[in-house]
């Protein structure tokens, strides 16, 4: 039956619910006109005009047309203002020659775009290929064993790690996270420690 048809045979406003009930079963209104008559016909066996489901939800949801623009979900992007150079440390893995045998993974310095490192591997998406990956790195620019505690400051080093280090929330960056929460554990323990043995001691005889 043509749509026509089809809504001179109903009261309109049992027509009009049949628009408002399908706008009911989409709460994040990201169904647009097309779907809506499309999902009533598939759902009820009805087809109603195109122009008048269009103005039904006009009338009743007209924020649902403002959400679905596509400029209103462009993302923000904000200029980044690095204080220096590793502060912070971007890593991904780039897909695009997996299939043929060449998984990527890379960690670039935010402030200056230099590439810190990247490796041909054989997976991306394991937690201790990307965790090894970075280690590497850390030890590259700055890490080593923490060792001299007592001895001489000079013998004290800190682990080379950024202030932060930014990469998506897949699960193989979560060996790489724990990584980093424990040097960055280490380095505050040897800040205390240095300022402890070295600072120099109030005189307590005057």
């Amino acid at each position: 039956m043509a749509a026509g048809k089809t809504m001179a045979n109903m009261p309109d406003q049992e027509v009009e619910q049949l628009v408002l009930d399908q706008l009911d079963r989409d709460p994040a209104n990201r169904q647009g006109v097309r779907v809506v008559r499309h999902n009533i016909i598939q759902r009820t066996g009805k087809i109603l005009k195109r122009d008048f489901v269009s103005d039904t939800m006009h009338v009743h949801n007209e924020q649902g047309f403002d959400e679905r623009n596509p400029s209103a979900r462009k993302i923000p992007r904000v200029k980044k203002t690095p204080i220096g150079i590793h502060e912070r440390w971007s890593a991904d893995g780039h897909d695009k020659l997996y299939k043929i045998g060449f998984p990527i993974y890379a960690i670039v310095d935010d402030a200056t775009g230099k590439w810190l490192g990247a490796w041909v591997v054989p997976s991306n998406c394991t937690n201790e290929v990307v965790a090894y990956l970075y280690l590497c790195t850390v030890e590259k620019y700055g890490g080593k064993h923490v060792l001299g505690l007592l001895c001489s400051p000079a013998l004290i080093f800190h682990p080379g790690i950024p202030l932060q280090t930014s990469t998506d929330c897949r699960s193989e960056t979560t060996a790489m996270y724990g990584f980093a929460q424990a040097l960055r554990s280490v380095n505050l323990l040897i800040d205390d420690m240095y300022l402890t043995a070295f600072s120099p001691k109030p005189n307590l005889s005057s």
